[in-house]
């Protein structure tokens, strides 16, 4: 490693004094909620910009207070920038008709995937019609589809005419689940579309646009792939970004080992690309004498491969940082990585200031971050080694895993933060699986100009099938082993930026040469034991009430400590499936001691913490000594009447449909807490909030909770 490679100084990447504040504004606009945001925030930048231009004129620039006036202006100026440009592109709910039947005209966006007995897919509204009035409407709509006319399923850029009704996306509202209406909303999707069986649903045009000829081309690319239908799945998946036919227990065993990023086409598939084209065309570099005679084929073959995969986000930030990166090579402009990156990364942020809180987004830059400030020092790890064919093959080995390695560490605490769990055995995987990767794609560019002249076909296509078989059995033996993956991990966001920041400290302390990184990676591990120890012990002394929504369910949990008592009442064993999953994910995974009672109406039982007593038929009793309340899943006489007025508790969770007065409720509200779960018909639910407005219903308002 050479010295100017060891010693990283973030001072090599200037573009970052731009990019800080740009993402500081940009983050502050979208979660600022101020009238005419927007507008205001694009006044004072101008003022600011005005301001500037005022200060360098007049001020000679000599002195260093100028410098420290100019740069705090400076920052002002592009937070501000980031500011409006938040507020002027941030989505927003366009209010569609919900629970009404529509017409809608739109274009699809990505090729549908089996889910259920239908398909789904992400379709880009157009215009709306409904009740004899149309509008014109722009989002993202989760499209749900049965069979077709002609059971022919829509393709990537082709116009459709669909019927059906619109469902606005939610959440649950369980406390552990995934915000998965956030994360839907940042990509300016804000409802679910079922289509009807019926006539209108028809192809309005034939797809002309660029992503129907690419969708013609990865046919034609796939047509030559023969052989297992989980192999192919896999090859269309890593080698094209289509990863439509790939099963559920294709993607649960890649989750558990560790590999879900093998299958999104990201900065490591084209990264290998990029190093097969690089060595293929090293004879026009060597035959004209001048590098640009490799670097432009190569960098138009590259966006050649992104608009076949549909120029997705993750490929075209790989693409562009490979561009960057390129030129500056060709202009003897030896730029620092680092900043090629952020360069990228600020276009791309200029171009759609909403992607920065795009989860796809963000781990993809965290990986290449990783990868080219971690990677030299991984790389140089086991010294030198010798000519033997064996030990280079062992260092190409080992060169191939760091990279993986380097972005694994990278992005770990975001996976940790939005999907709660982490794989054990990734190292194990990355070790095995990067340099089958790495040769699948080089038999991948190797293979499509010889497909086009009929050369090898069938040789090549099966031993790209065997490598993606063998591929997929590796995976399912890794996410077999056991304790592969680590679920029930739910850091606090603070604890998640502190984990990026010891990251950053950590990468800086190993590639620069001060000691300072060293000593603040040890206060930040410090600080982070101290919050760690600080919510254990609150955990501990916390005890809680949690009425989770179910369909068709009824869900009690209480905690005290690390100690949990969940009752149940389900109405079948799909139900209750969900149930002990939602347990097993949310509590089971983070130590907790769980008991779980399923309660029948005809039978009592006792928990450590809490009890459930059948005190008449179609009520219960729930509690413990610091709270009390009643179940009631049938109607009341009246001397249970006058016992849930004279004794109301804290509160009263209405279950099955039990068919209790309004009345009453009303006038129960004012003394304990109503409560409406999951398992009541939804006409029960709907007649119950429209007539008492204190009531709490589960399935609109989330998990009920009350601490103390």
């Amino acid at each position: 490693m050479s010295p100017s490679e060891k010693a990283f100084d973030i001072r090599k990447a200037p573009v970052s004094r731009v990019l800080v504040p740009l993402v500081c504004g940009i983050l502050a606009g979208s979660r600022t909620f101020i009238p005419f945001r927007g507008e205001l925030a694009c006044v004072v930048t101008m003022v600011l910009w005005a301001g500037l231009f005022t200060f360098f004129r007049l001020s000679s620039m000599e002195r260093k207070q100028g410098h420290l006036v100019f740069a705090g202006f400076s920052f002002c100026i592009f937070l501000g920038t980031g500011f409006s440009l938040a507020s002027i592109t941030k989505p927003e709910d366009p209010g569609l008709p919900v629970g009404k039947r529509v017409i809608l005209r739109g274009r699809v966006v990505e090729a549908p995937i089996p889910s259920g007995r239908g398909w789904r897919m992400e379709l880009k509204l157009q215009m709306l019609a409904c009740d004899d009035s149309w509008s014109v409407k722009s989002c993202i709509l989760m499209t749900t589809l049965g069979v077709l006319p002609g059971g022919a399923l829509p393709v990537p850029g082709e116009q459709w005419q669909l019927a059906g009704q619109l469902v606005p996306v939610r959440n649950r509202g369980n406390p552990g689940e995934i915000d998965y209406a956030a994360i839907m909303a940042r990509k300016d999707c804000w409802y679910r579309f079922f289509v009807d069986n019926g006539g209108w649903n028809r192809r309005v045009d034939e797809g002309s646009c660029q992503r129907f000829r690419a969708q013609r081309i990865r046919e034609h690319v796939t047509g030559h792939w023969t052989g297992e239908q989980g192999a192919v799945s896999l090859l269309r998946a890593v080698c094209l970004g289509d990863r439509s036919g790939l099963t559920d227990d294709q993607k649960q065993a890649y989750r558990g080992a560790g590999g879900m990023h093998l299958l999104a086409v990201s900065g490591l598939h084209v990264g290998l690309i990029w190093w097969v084209l690089h060595h293929a065309f090293s004879v026009l570099a060597r035959v004209f004498r001048r590098e640009i005679y490799r670097t432009l084929p190569i960098l138009l073959l590259l966006w050649f491969y992104a608009y076949i995969t549909g120029f997705s986000s993750s490929v075209c930030r790989s693409v562009t940082m490979f561009t960057l990166f390129s030129l500056s090579r060709l202009t003897d402009r030896r730029t620092h990585p680092v900043n090629c990156i952020l360069v990228s990364a600020l276009l791309m942020t200029v171009i759609d200031p909403n992607r920065i809180r795009d989860v796809g987004f963000q781990l993809s830059y965290a990986a290449i971050l990783g990868i080219v400030t971690l990677y030299p020092w991984l790389r140089d790890l086991p010294g030198k080694t010798g000519g033997h064919p064996f030990m280079r093959l062992i260092r190409w080995t080992w060169e191939a895993t760091a990279v993986s390695v380097a972005a694994q560490v990278a992005t770990a605490p975001l996976v940790v933060f939005y999907f709660h769990q982490y794989p054990v055995y990734a190292l194990l995987t990355n070790l095995v699986a990067v340099p089958m990767l790495s040769i699948l794609m080089a038999l991948f560019v190797i293979s499509l100009p010889l497909f086009q002249l009929g050369l090898l076909t069938s040789f090549l296509n099966r031993l790209m099938v065997t490598l993606a078989s063998l591929m997929n059995h590796i995976m399912e033996q890794v996410a077999g082993l056991p304790g592969a993956v680590i679920d029930g991990l739910y850091p606090d966001r603070g604890i998640v930026i502190l984990l990026l920041v010891a990251v950053c400290l950590g990468i800086l302390w190993i590639r620069g040469g001060s000691h300072w990184p060293g000593l603040s990676l040890v206060l930040v591990a410090a600080f982070i034991t101290a919050w760690n120890s600080f919510s254990i012990q609150s955990r501990r002394n916390t005890t809680s009430l949690q009425v989770t929504h179910f369909n068709r369910g009824s869900q009690l949990i209480f905690t005290q400590g690390k100690r949990v008592d969940c009752y149940l009442r389900s109405a079948d064993s799909t139900v209750r499936k969900g149930m002990d999953q939602y347990l097993a994910g949310s509590w089971g995974g983070a130590g907790y001691q769980i008991l779980v009672t399923n309660v029948p109406d005809t039978s009592a039982c006792r928990g450590r913490i809490s009890a459930c007593h059948p005190v008449a038929p179609g009520l219960w009793l729930v509690g413990n000594d610091l709270l009390r309340g009643w179940v009631v899943t049938g109607y009341p006489d009246r001397k249970i009447l006058e016992l849930l007025l004279n004794h109301p508790g804290n509160f009263i969770l209405l279950s099955g449909n039990p068919g209790v007065p309004a009345d009453l409720m009303q006038e129960l509200s004012a003394r304990s807490d109503l409560i409406l779960d999951g398992s009541n018909s939804r006409w029960y639910l709907e007649e119950m909030t429209g007539r008492i407005s204190q009531i709490y219903s589960t399935l609109s308002q989330g998990a009920y909770m009350k601490t103390w």
